[in-house]
């Protein structure tokens, strides 16, 4: 068995064999909800409205468009334009793209 001078809790810090005895057993992290309760979706405490994200070039020329896309109300047209283009993944004018910031937030954090 291998020795340590490696405290891991108040029973092994002298230089000998840790037991299962000495060493707290502990089935991860645990962390407090902050800005959630648990039992409404952070996705209903957002207001949620449907825009066109539009990106035109120097010489006013469309380069991207795509309506329909579900963002926060609160957010910027400039916000909506950069998610929507840099973002959503799909062929746009497609059933497979995405059009929405909830969906799309929501396959990010299950990943």
């Amino acid at each position: 068995m291998a020795y340590t001078n490696m405290a891991v809790n108040e029973k092994t810090l002298q230089s000998k064999p840790a037991t299962t005895a000495d060493v707290d057993v502990r089935t991860g992290l645990e962390f407090q909800r902050k800005f959630t309760d648990g039992k409404v979706s952070p996705f209903d405490a957002v207001e949620w409205e449907r825009r066109v994200a539009l990106i035109g070039n120097e010489k006013g020329k469309t380069i991207f468009r795509q309506e329909n896309v579900e963002v926060p109300k609160g957010w910027s047209q400039t916000a909506t334009n950069i998610v929507a283009s840099k973002y959503f993944h799909g062929k746009l004018n497609t059933p497979d793209r995405e059009g929405s910031v909830r969906r799309c937030a929501s396959s990010s954090a299950a990943s």
